[in-house]
C-alpha cells in the first residue's frame, strides 16, 4: 500500500505543479498576443487579414504536433513517472522560447525565418502535448478524493494565470515601446522572458514528488510495456468522450481569448493595449471562479457542472455577440467576462472527470492521445476557422454559429456520459484495471 494521501502531501505538489503549469502556458500564449506583429514581421507582403490568418494558421500547426507530443510523452508518464514526463515536457519548451527570442524576420532570412517560425512553434505544441494532462494527473492523483475537483480546477486557474501574465507583459511592452519599437525588439522581449519563466519552472519540477498512484503501480510492478495501445484496445466510449468535451472546450476557448482578441484589434480597430487590458480582466474572472467550479464539481458531480455552462453558453452566445460585434468597451467587456464564467465552469468539471475515465496504468497515454486530438482538430484550428469564417460569409455572426452547433454536438455526445466522482479507478491498494 502506497503512503496515504493527505493534505499535507499535497502541498508542495500542488504548488510546483500549478507553478510549473502556469509558467508554461505563459510561453505558449505569447505567441497568440503578438499574433498582430507577428503577421507584419513575417508575412509583411501580404494584406492584414491574410497575414493574420496565416499566423493562426502556424497557431493552429502547433497544435497538430500536440498529439505527437501527448502519444510520447503520455507513454512515458505511464511507464517512467508523471513527474519525469512533466520535467521533459517543460525542458522541451526551453528551446522554441530561446529560437522565438533570436529569430531573424522575413525581412533579413525571407521564407526561411517562417520555417524556423513554423519549427519553433511545433516544438512548443509537442511540448504542451504531454504537459498539461500530465498536470492535470498529478494534482488529480495527488489530491484527497475529495478534493480532487478543487485540486484539478487548480490547473486551470493556473494556466489561466500563465495567459494573464502573457497579457500583461504584452500589454505593458505594447504601453511602455511605440508601434515601432514593438516591432523592433519589443517582441524578442516578450519571449526571452518566456525563456527564463521555462528554466525556472524546469528546476523547480525536479523536487516534486511522484504521484502515490504511479507508485503504487510501479511497487507491484503493473507498468505497462505499450501504455496507450492497452488505452486504444480498451472501451472506446472514454475515448470519445474526452475527444468531443476537449475540441468543444477548446473552441470556446480559444475563440474567447485568442481569435476575439485579435479581431477587436484587426476589424474593430481597437488600440492592442486596451485589448490586452481587456483580455487581463476576463482572465482574471476565469482564473478566480475556476477553484470555485471545482469545488461545485465536488459537490454536485462532474456532469451537472458540464451540462449547464455548455447549455447557457448555447442560447447565451448569439446576445453575447451582438455585444462583441457592435457593443462599446463596457459591453465588450460584459460580454466576455460572461464567456469567460461558462468556459471556467465547463473546464473545471471536465479537467476532474475526464482524469476518472481511464485506468492508472494507461491514464497518462488514454488521456493525451484523446485530448490532444481534439485540440489539434478543433481548438487550434478555432481562430483560423472563426476568422475564414467571417471573411467568407461576411458576417461577424459565422463564430457565433459554429459555436451553437458545437454546442449542441456536444451535449448530445456526452449524455450518456456517467458520473465520475466515485471512479473506481482511484482508488489506492485496489487493481485498477480491473
Amino acid at each position: 500500500m502506497t503512503k496515504k494521501i493527505t493534505k499535507a502531501s499535497t502541498k508542495k505538489t500542488v504548488a510546483i505543479t500549478t507553478l510549473g503549469a502556469a509558467l508554461e502556458w505563459f510561453e505558449f500564449s505569447l505567441y497568440g498576443y503578438l499574433a498582430t506583429y507577428l503577421s507584419i514581421l513575417f508575412f509583411p507582403d501580404e494584406n492584414r487579414t491574410v497575414g493574420l490568418i496565416t499566423v493562426f494558421g502556424i497557431f493552429a500547426a502547433s497544435y497538430f504536433m500536440r498529439p505527437l507530443g501527448g502519444f510520447i510523452l503520455g507513454s512515458i508518464g505511464d511507464r517512467l513517472g508523471r513527474r519525469y514526463a512533466i520535467t521533459l515536457s517543460i525542458g522541451l519548451m526551453c528551446i522554441p522560447m530561446f529560437i522565438m527570442t533570436i529569430m531573424p524576420t522575413y525581412n533579413s532570412f525571407g521564407i526561411w525565418a517562417v520555417v524556423i517560425l513554423i519549427l519553433a512553434r511545433m516544438i512548443q505544441g509537442f511540448s504542451v502535448g504531454g504537459e498539461y494532462t500530465g498536470v492535470l494527473i498529478m494534482l488529480a492523483e495527488s489530491a484527497p478524493k475529495q478534493y480532487r475537483g478543487f485540486a484539478t480546477a487548480l490547473a486551470a486557474m493556473s494556466s489561466q494565470v500563465g495567459t494573464i501574465l502573457s497579457a500583461v507583459v504584452v500589454g505593458v511592452l505594447a504601453t511602455v515601446f511605440s508601434k515601432a519599437q514593438m516591432l523592433e525588439y519589443g517582441w524578442r522581449v516578450a519571449f526571452f522572458i518566456g525563456f527564463i519563466f521555462a528554466l525556472t519552472s524546469m528546476f523547480l519540477q525536479h523536487s516534486v514528488r511522484e504521484s502515490p498512484f504511479f507508485e503504487e503501480i510501479k511497487k507491484s510492478k503493473k507498468a505497462l510495456k505499450n501504455p496507450l495501445m492497452t488505452a486504444l484496445k480498451g472501451p472506446k466510449m472514454p475515448l470519445v468522450w474526452v475527444f468531443v468535451l476537449t475540441g468543444y472546450i477548446g473552441i470556446a476557448y480559444y475563440m474567447m481569448a485568442t481569435f476575439l482578441p485579435n479581431n477587436f484589434i484587426a476589424t474593430r480597430h481597437l488600440d492592442v493595449s486596451i485589448v490586452m487590458w481587456i483580455t487581463v480582466v476576463i482572465s482574471v474572472v476565469y482564473a478566480v471562479f475556476s477553484p470555485l467550479f471545482g469545488w461545485f464539481a465536488d459537490l454536485w458531480g462532474r456532469k451537472v457542472m458540464l451540462n449547464v455552462p455548455i447549455f447557457l453558453l448555447l442560447i447565451l452566445a448569439y446576445p453575447m455577440f451582438i455585444w462583441l460585434n457592435y457593443g462599446g468597451i463596457v459591453q465588450i467587456l460584459i460580454a466576455e467576462s460572461i464567456f469567460a464564467l461558462l468556459v471556467a465552469a465547463m473546464t473545471a468539471s471536465f479537467q476532474v472527470a475526464i482524469s476518472e475515465l481511464f485506468p492508472t496504468e494507461c491514464r497518462y497515454s488514454g488521456m493525451s492521445a484523446a485530448y490532444n486530438v481534439g485540440n489539434a482538430l478543433f481548438a487550434g484550428t478555432t481562430p483560423m476557422i472563426s476568422l475564414m469564417l467571417v471573411d467568407v460569409s461576411g458576417s461577424h455572426y459565422a463564430p457565433c454559429y459554429y459555436l451553437i452547433i458545437t454546442s449542441i454536438i456536444t451535449l448530445a455526445v456526452i449524455y450518456k456520459m456517467p458520473e465520475t466522482r466515485t471512479s473506481r479507478y482511484f482508488e489506492l491498494g485496489e487493481n485498477s484495471s480491473k
